[in-house]
């Protein structure tokens, strides 16, 4: 069996090829939802990734809508972790929050996604319509579209509750 690298975007073309990939995927997303969170302040419910080892979450900024509010972090097995907003960036949509707790997080490192190129395979991952017990992540697999100045398109589809969720490359670095 020959193994093809489909990080930068080969297709696969035979049943080995797309084994391989399924195979990738599964260990990425085991990786990914370990730092993968519910996110909720006051009424916006979304989704947020911790990104550092002492607690600090991105989501959208459309979800915390500002700083200094409260919000509460659910993590993957359930377990609710105060926080508070820190700031947000409305022009990329991306907000920042600090979980209370002190403790060691799982965490995602940051990418490069300016590096991104169209073609490439990504995975998005969330609580569509909020966090469920039942249900848990639900992860998505698709493509670049396109890398612009100030948005990544995907064809990953999205609905209510994944926003802010991140969006991870082949490595399992957060690049949008």
């Amino acid at each position: 069996q020959v193994e093809f690298d489909f990080f930068d975007g080969a297709a696969p073309v035979s049943i080995a090829q797309l084994k391989q990939m399924e195979k990738h995927f599964k260990e990425l997303s085991g990786d990914v939802k370990d730092a993968t969170v519910s996110v909720q302040v006051g009424s916006n419910q979304g989704t947020g990734v911790i990104v550092t080892r002492d607690g600090y979450v991105m989501t959208a900024a459309h979800v915390i809508g500002g700083a200094d509010r409260p919000a509460i972090i659910k993590l993957p097995d359930g377990t609710e972790l105060e926080a508070k907003t820190l700031g947000l960036n409305r022009q990329f949509d991306s907000g920042l929050l600090k979980i209370k707790a002190k403790d060691k997080y799982p965490y995602l490192s940051p990418g490069v996604s300016s590096e991104l190129k169209t073609g490439q395979w990504v995975m998005a991952i969330g609580h569509p319509g909020g966090w469920e017990e039942d249900r848990g992540l639900v992860d998505r697999i698709g493509r670049i579209l396109n890398n612009g100045d100030s948005a990544i398109s995907t064809d990953c589809s999205l609905v209510g509750g994944d926003s802010g969720g991140p969006l991870v490359d082949m490595n399992g670095d957060v690049v949008g």
